[in-house]
């Protein structure tokens, strides 16, 4: 863990936090940490600093905390993933975490297997624990706000619209008929839309490119999700 947290329940009297958990055996057996020893904290969904640790035991860990620091600034990017194989989406949501995404819209299309959304892998309690790893992983506080839509149609009438003001967006699909570079664009923010790995479909990439989206791809290999996942993203975050 790069960063351990916490939530604002777990402290008590504003300034000490107690870790009896796997927090507390990874304090105790992977860092091997002793009382006096300073430890880098973070509330979910606050500030971040340090807690040094007052009292350390065979069951719990506590520590007194000082929380001076921001976190790190948030990606200018939004992301709209069609439903991967679910071990897969928990692999893309831990990247898209780490990399600063505070904004995920998973969606369905005809690729997509229906079975996937009935999968365990994708219950909340599953979401969060593997949001949390990316957070710890990156140094970060802020969870990434992740909605699930089951309707094509309705998102990308309704909601896509309103996802994409004062944004570009863009949509990646592996088979255009000719090869079109990322165009550019004077937006900070930016949208993008990856499908399942055999493409959206031509009726759903119509009814998204009638919304202004721009379509591109990477040439003529066909990538995983999660490859394509990280290409995308660095083509739109970093400077060309």
């Amino acid at each position: 863990m790069n960063l351990i947290l916490f939530s604002s329940s777990e402290t008590k009297y504003g300034n000490t936090v107690v870790f009896n958990d796997h927090r507390h055996q990874h304090i105790l057996k992977v860092l091997k940490s002793r009382i006096g020893d300073t430890l880098k904290l973070g509330e979910i969904n606050g500030t971040m600093g340090v807690g040094c640790i007052t009292e350390i035991t065979e069951n719990q860990t506590v520590c007194k905390l000082s929380l001076t620091d921001s976190p790190p600034a948030p990606s200018p990017l939004t992301v709209v993933l069609a439903l991967p194989r679910p071990k897969a989406l928990r692999r893309c949501l831990k990247f898209l975490t780490e990399l600063g995404v505070k904004e995920i819209h998973i969606i369905h299309c005809y690729k997509v297997e229906k079975s996937y959304w009935q999968s365990p892998l994708i219950g909340e309690s599953k979401i969060q624990k593997t949001l949390i790893e990316g957070l710890s992983q990156a140094k970060d506080t802020v969870k990434p706000s992740i909605y699930f839509h089951q309707r094509f149609k309705p998102f990308v009438e309704d909601t896509l619209p309103l996802l994409m003001e004062d944004k570009s967006a863009f949509i990646g699909h592996p088979y255009l008929e000719t090869n079109r570079a990322m165009p550019k664009t004077q937006h900070k923010e930016k949208l993008i839309i990856i499908g399942p790995e055999g493409g959206f479909i031509d009726y759903e990439l119509d009814l998204i490119a009638k919304q202004g989206v721009s379509p591109f791809s990477l040439g003529d290999r066909v990538y995983s999700v999660e490859t394509a996942l990280s290409i995308f993203c660095a083509r739109l975050l970093l400077p060309s």
